[in-house]
């Protein structure tokens, strides 16, 4: 009898108890997990982590030497520690002409360009999409100061610049030849297998020429003279722009003779 009574209090007690739990216990834990999720999520973190969106200009739409036509965007980084990937396209209408990507690097300004594209509706129809943009931190444990990174490996000058107008050609009377011509100095302490070159001819200040042209081989201390041809008839050029690009981040960029890789196992956050 006592073993019986003993064991009707007992399964009473874990019945009461268990109850009390599943009336009370379990809205409090879900109460309390609620509110530690709350507070563990904070927009204003996730939005620095994600960085600001790319900034874009207006898109000029420039008809080239072929009769196709030429794309070029300003754009700006306006973060001071994310560098991003921006994929992009132009399109008339529901139809997407052409489409590329640029990594554009923290509180860079530099131009979007797609070349040589056939088109033969009304260019005026034309808009500029931005179809992705990926960010990414720069870790500050692997880059404490970015700028100076930045600065000494895009160390790099450009001199005595000049666009030489319309020669004709000794192949066709009505093509017409210009001549850019310019110094590339590397000052960087570094080598890169390659160098990208936007070239931005303008006119009073009007963008009338587009173009890109890859430097090989870029070794350091090197002063490269080139000399571009470019067909067509151009406006008074006054102004010559010349962005340089090479992936400073990616250690396959450079050409090391010593045969060790300045930015070996630096990466991004």
């Amino acid at each position: 009898t006592l073993l019986i009574l003993i064991s009707v209090f007992t399964w009473a007690n874990f019945l009461f108890t268990f109850g009390s739990y599943v009336f009370f216990g379990m809205k409090a834990d879900n109460r309390m997990l609620q509110e530690l999720t709350t507070q563990a999520v904070h927009p204003e973190i996730i939005a620095a982590q994600a960085g600001a969106p790319i900034q874009m200009g207006t898109l000029q739409v420039l008809k080239n030497s072929n009769g196709n036509y030429d794309f070029v965007i300003q754009a700006q980084n306006p973060n001071t520690d994310h560098v991003g990937i921006v994929s992009y396209y132009v399109a008339a209408g529901d139809d997407i002409l052409a489409e590329s990507h640029e990594k554009i690097f923290p509180e860079e300004l530099k131009h979007f360009l797609i070349l040589d594209v056939e088109y033969s509706g009304n260019p005026n129809q034309i808009e500029f999409f931005v179809k992705s943009q990926n960010w990414s931190r720069i870790s500050r444990h692997n880059y404490p100061d970015w700028r100076s990174f930045y600065d000494t490996h895009y160390d790099f000058e450009f001199n005595n610049k000049s666009f030489t107008v319309s020669r004709q050609s000794a192949l066709s009377e009505r093509l017409d030849l210009n001549d850019l011509e310019f110094e590339f100095h590397n000052q960087s302490a570094y080598n890169y297998w390659q160098v990208k070159l936007n070239l931005i001819l303008s006119s009073r200040g009007k963008i009338v020429g587009v173009n890109t042209y890859e430097a090989n081989e870029v070794l350091s201390g090197e002063l490269r003279p080139i000399k571009i041809t470019w067909p067509g008839r151009l406006a008074a050029v006054s102004e010559i722009a010349i962005e340089p690009f090479v992936d400073i981040l990616d250690s396959s960029s450079f050409i090391d003779f010593a045969g060790e890789d300045p930015n070996e196992n630096l990466e991004l956050e």
